[in-house]
């Protein structure tokens, strides 16, 4: 389930990039929208852990895979509509941001309810797997489909996708889960998970490269439309 979500979601990815330097041939929009879809993630994603720590992993993330797979259909109607535009992508991805910030957390921490303590690291190194061989495949995919289909088709097959994701959380059988138990709901806990971190050099650190890479390195989205243009106009 989680394959098909997040080749969908490089479907959606991929598209928005290419639909927004569609309308003004600008990378300057496809860098806003990379803002709105992130920094919620930045402001939010601490406080996200903390609510997916106190919280049933599993429900938090029902709905949020439920939001996305609203926020993807609204961006279908809009572009299927006509009236798609530069505001209506923005607030679209601001949704998207915010459901993300929330999603991961909790997402990521349910992998580690579904196996013994053993088997935790495998869990997550294919977890891991899944979510990089889709950075691979569904761009490809999107590049292959976008110019017969349009953008707008894209936007429905990711939200075809979720329903993917959500039939797998649904079909858990909680009986054979090994839930952590909840955190209480005292203290300051991301106050306390920083503090942490930075007492640790090698957390410390890895933090540090992890932040500069993330800021600076995923740009693909908004370097790749213009580059493209560019090439394609002095090939041509």
């Amino acid at each position: 389930g989680l394959l098909l979500s997040n080749v969908g979601t490089w479907l959606q990815f991929t598209a928005t990039s290419i639909l927004i330097y569609r309308i003004n041939e600008r990378a300057t929009d496809a860098g806003l929208n990379t803002l709105f879809q992130f920094l919620p993630m930045l402001f939010l994603g601490a406080w996200a852990g903390g609510f997916a720590d106190r919280h049933d992993r599993r429900t938090v993330t029902i709905w949020t895979q439920s939001a996305l797979l609203v926020q993807a259909v609204l961006l279908a109607i809009a572009d299927f509509g006509g009236f798609v535009s530069l505001p209506v992508i923005y607030s679209l991805s601001l949704v998207l941001g915010v459901a993300n910030a929330i999603d991961n957390p909790s997402r990521r921490g349910l992998v580690t309810e579904l196996v013994e303590p053993a088997e935790i690291s495998n869990a997550m190194s294919l977890n891991t797997t899944v979510m990089t061989g889709s950075r691979i495949f569904g761009p490809a995919l999107a590049a292959v489909l976008i110019g017969p289909l349009g953008t707008a088709w894209l936007f429905a097959m990711n939200a075809l996708s979720y329903v993917a994701v959500l039939w797998s959380l649904l079909a858990l059988r909680r009986s054979e889960m090994i839930p952590s138990p909840p955190a209480p709901r005292t203290g300051k806990p991301v106050r306390e998970a920083m503090a942490f971190v930075w007492r640790d050099p090698f957390l410390r650190y890895s933090f540090i490269v992890f932040a500069i890479v993330s800021t600076f390195a995923f740009n693909y989205s908004v370097v790749l439309p213009k580059l493209s243009d560019v090439q394609w106009g002095q090939e041509n």
